[in-house]
């Protein structure tokens, strides 16, 4: 089983994020680095000539130095500009690789689970992870640079033009940061909270959205409606409320720096005028005093809201890393021997497993011989779908073996045991391509010709030419565009060309009708042949030529035999055969 990543701080997922993203792109947030640090020495740099501006311009214009300050403004206005543009690109470049990079090492950590693993998840919050979890990332560490090369380091050069000009007003400044820091930390607390359970409500709206789309036909059946839209409305208005208080506690920073700043702002207008009236201080020092404060007011009033959103987004983060560090269950490792093939015995020793608290296989053993078709039957949660997720390792037995020509597949590599076993469902899976990418899934270098041979072999080849572009048609998202059982012959086209020495089916045509599941039943006569053939057995009447059927109950092996050494028992098997045949015919009768 998966053992849950554990938390992490802010602080540890800060650090994670920077040496693990912003350490291969270090060039690049250095050149962007070096172009913020230019920008804000150009800010600083301009409060600093505003007392030339003054003293120059407007208190003695006579002194013929006009134009060279003018001249000089445009110049700093033109670097800074240069230099925010270039720093914005570097950084949004940088941005994008770091977002295809995470999304891509998501997606793979995704791949590496067990079906265990994914039957855990929910949908929506996976995609609310893959979306945002991501773009949270990114984000944070733009963040942290711009912050750092931007905000701190203006606010660090105008600070400085304060002192020059004025200590004891720059100490009147600066008296508004400790209840601002203080106001911060108490907001910060509360944003994590919210952001926890909005994110996991973002989740649960996906999800919804999910099952609106792929249950349309349900809900439209059953008029479900109504319900499906009163349970979305309920989600959103959920997400609405915690929106709601997000924003209450996130907005409160900027107002509350803007009252502090103006009892500050006042103060030095105050104490300003009362020193130019003394004959202390000169207009233009007062005005490169105030230009300083005020350029150092807003990166301020960003820094104090970057804590508010820098907190919102580390939750992104930390959903993100609970997927990048969950470790694949032993079912999926791609380490270990290979199987040496022959002609595909199967056996099970004394298996047991367990599902959670519930024992689903209670020391079965049961064999199945090579280039032989057995059929797997018994009552429903008998335990035979398990016992298929077995033999190709998406589930491992809690104790026992599964051994396929004498070999324990335990220690064999995941991908050498796949290749060797093709698996047919009840329902087909078909991917969101064309006919022909569908089919070449079962080998990835089949040819054209080996593909329509397949398709031939599995009675798809006529219904195809009929598509409007032929093998080159679009499915749809799970081969929606297709019936029943044109995804099914795609399947059985796909597991031809896999040519795999054991197949595995779980009943192919208990949903066709009677025209498709006699071309179906063609197609799955051919490609069990010469193969090892396990079959899961909804309706007993299509196994009757099967050379072995076992008979499963409460996770156990109950019999053994053929189809008619069974009826001729008194046995479970012969229960079932009974009891659907009276239910077919009392079906018949009402029709």
């Amino acid at each position: 089983m998966t053992n849950p990543a554990p938390k992490l701080s802010q602080w540890v997922l800060t650090k994670r994020l920077l040496a693990e993203n912003a350490r291969q792109f270090w060039r690049g947030y250095a050149a962007g680095f070096g172009l913020l640090l230019i920008s804000s020495a150009m800010t600083a740099l301009f409060a600093y000539v505003i007392e030339d501006v003054i003293n120059d311009v407007f208190v003695d214009p006579t002194s013929g130095r006009v134009g060279a300050v003018a001249l000089f403004v445009v110049l700093i206005f033109f670097i800074r500009a240069v230099a925010t543009y270039g720093s914005g690109v570097i950084l949004a470049r940088i941005g994008n690789r770091i977002v295809a990079k995470l999304q891509s090492a998501m997606f793979r950590q995704m791949q590496a689970q067990s079906v265990g693993w994914m039957d855990r998840q929910e949908l929506g919050n996976l995609t609310v992870r893959f979306q945002t979890g991501v773009s949270s990332a990114r984000r944070s560490i733009n963040m942290l640079v711009t912050s750092v090369g931007r905000d701190i380091l203006t606010l660090i050069s105008l600070t400085v033009v304060m002192i020059v000009q004025d200590p004891l007003m720059s100490f009147l400044a600066l008296v508004v940061a400790p209840p601002a820091i203080g106001l911060i930390l108490l907001i910060m607390r509360r944003i994590t909270k919210i952001a926890r359970r909005e994110f996991d409500i973002a989740g649960r709206v996906m999800n919804l959205l999910k099952e609106a789309y792929l249950g349309a036909r349900v809900v439209k059946s059953f008029s479900l409606e109504g319900r499906s839209i009163d349970e979305m409305q309920s989600t959103v208005d959920s997400v609405r409320k915690l929106n709601d208080k997000m924003a209450r506690l996130s907005n409160i920073t900027s107002p509350a720096m803007d009252m502090l700043g103006g009892f500050v702002l006042a103060g030095i207008i105050l104490y300003g005028g009362w020193r130019i009236g003394a004959g202390e201080l000169d207009a233009g020092s007062l005005f490169s005093f105030l230009t300083a404060f005020l350029l150092a007011y807003e990166p301020a009033k960003r820094l104090g809201q970057f804590n508010v959103t820098y907190q919102k987004l580390m939750v992104g983060v930390e959903r993100l890393y609970e997927v990048l560090d969950a470790e694949p269950d032993e079912t999926e490792r791609q380490e270990g021997t290979s199987l040496d093939i022959g002609e595909g015995a199967i056996r099970l020793e004394d298996v047991r497993l367990t599902l959670g608290e519930t024992e689903v296989l209670r020391g079965l053993s049961l064999e199945v011989p090579p280039r032989k078709v057995v059929a797997l039957v018994g009552p429903s949660g008998a335990g035979k779908t398990t016992i298929l997720s077995l033999l190709n390792r998406l589930r491992n037995p809690s104790s026992g073996k599964v051994l396929i020509d004498g070999q324990d597949i335990a220690p064999v590599a995941v991908s050498d045991l796949r290749r060797h076993i093709a698996v047919i469902g009840q329902e087909p899976f078909l991917f969101d391509t064309t006919i022909r990418e569908n089919i070449r899934m079962g080998r990835q270098d089949a040819t054209d010709e080996e593909i329509e041979a397949a398709a031939r072999g599995a009675n798809a080849h006529e219904f195809i030419l009929e598509q409007e572009q032929g093998y080159d048609t679009p499915v749809g998202q799970g081969g929606g565009r297709l019936s029943g059982g044109q995804r099914q012959r795609i399947a059985i086209a796909r597991a031809m060309i896999a040519d795999t020495p054991i197949l595995l089916m779980d009943e192919a045509t208990s949903a066709l009708d009677n025209v498709s599941e006699r071309k179906v039943m063609e197609a799955i006569g051919r490609l069990m042949a010469g193969r090892t053939v396990v079959i899961i057995a909804h309706r007993l009447s299509t196994i009757q030529h099967a050379d072995l059927v076992h008979v499963i109950s409460d996770g156990q092996l109950a019999e053994s035999g053929t189809h008619r050494e069974l009826l001729s028992r008194d046995g479970l098997y012969r229960h079932l055969h009974d009891t659907q045949l009276t239910k077919t015919e009392e079906e018949q009768a009402e029709a």
